[in-house]
Order: C-alpha cells, then structure tokens, then sequence
C-alpha cells in the first residue's frame, strides 16, 4: 500500500484495494480513524479471494444442480 499512496498519512478516506502475495489474491478495505483526543489510526481489513466468493460459488453450484433436477422433471 505504500507504493501506492507514497505516505500512509495521505489517506484520509476509505480505500478499497487488490493485491497478490504467494499466488494469492485479497481484498484490503482502508479506513481512516480519527476522534477529538488525536487518535490517528488506519484500520486495514484484509480478506482472502478465495474466502469472500466461497459462499458465492457454493450458491452458483446449488443453482445449477436445482436448474438441472428441474429440467429433467419436466
């Protein structure tokens, strides 16, 4: 992420990121958190690819078995 914002402190909105480590793909969210103490944080939520279309594709195949069973009752 520093490569692309060129300092952690130029983010001062939600970021929605992509990247690749060992093959795999994530998904990074980025947010910046600030209160009237001066707390100054980045909270970065990193979620695998693979985990986040998990449910999707288990839907995607249930769907297809049920068009299939549907097709052959008629």
């Amino acid at each position: 992420m520093y490569e692309h914002f060129g300092s952690f402190g130029d983010i001062k909105q939600r970021q929605q990121l992509k990247f690749s480590r060992d093959g795999q793909e994530y998904f990074v969210e980025v947010l910046p958190f600030s209160d009237v103490y001066g707390l100054n944080w980045l909270i970065a939520i990193a979620v695998p690819k693979s985990d986040f279309l998990a449910e999707i594709n288990r839907n995607t195949q249930t769907t297809v078995l049920l068009c299939f069973v549907a097709l052959l009752r008629q």
